[in-house]
Formats: structure tokens, C-alpha cells, sequence
């Protein structure tokens, strides 16, 4: 980033945010490097790894998610929306649908 006028000053190496990457997007996109710089930044990310661990989501910076995938899931992806809605708009208690996430 250096090397093509970008400042990474501001980045703490120790904890990098993904606020950090949008830095350095927007630094990009200023001097017109948009397209030169965000595929190889997107590269340097871990690839997604599924697990029933909650685990943060760095490129969104959420600690909490839910991850859906291709459009041949359809009809799991609205099971899991209605259960989304059942317990946190409903109230229901999110071991009622234990089986399910199990499956």
C-alpha cells in the first residue's frame, strides 16, 4: 500500500479491524486505485470456515451472524429466518429448535 501512496500508519498490526480495510479502500478509490487494490486485500483474508463455534465475522465487523449460503438452500435459509424471528421477535427459547440445527 505504501509503495503505490497509501498510508498504513494509522493500522495497529496487533489487532487490524475491518474498519482498517475500509480505510484503505476509500484511501484507494481517492487516488483512483480502487480495482488495483481490493482483490489482493480480499485475498489476504481467511477463507470462510462453517462451524457451530459463534465465532466473529471479521469483514462485517459483527461479533454475531447468521451465514447463508447459495440460492439451492432456499428452503432451510427461510426455516432458519423463521426461527430467527421466533426467538428474537417471539420470544420463543432457542433450544426448541436444537433438533433442527443438529441435522
Amino acid at each position: 500500500m505504501q509503495n503505490i501512496g497509501i498510508s498504513t500508519a494509522f493500522i495497529d498490526r496487533d489487532n487490524i479491524t475491518s474498519l482498517d480495510y475500509q480505510k484503505l479502500l476509500d484511501a484507494a478509490e481517492e487516488l483512483d486505485l480502487l480495482s488495483v487494490v481490493s482483490t489482493p486485500m480480499l485475498r489476504t483474508m481467511a477463507k470462510a470456515k462453517y462451524s457451530e463455534t459463534l465465532k466473529p465475522h471479521f469483514g462485517l465487523g459483527l461479533k454475531k451472524y447468521c451465514h447463508f449460503t447459495s440460492p439451492i438452500r432456499r428452503l432451510s435459509d427461510l426455516a432458519t429466518h423463521r426461527m430467527i424471528h421466533k426467538v428474537l421477535l417471539d420470544g420463543e427459547h432457542p433450544n426448541k429448535y436444537g433438533a433442527y440445527a443438529r441435522r
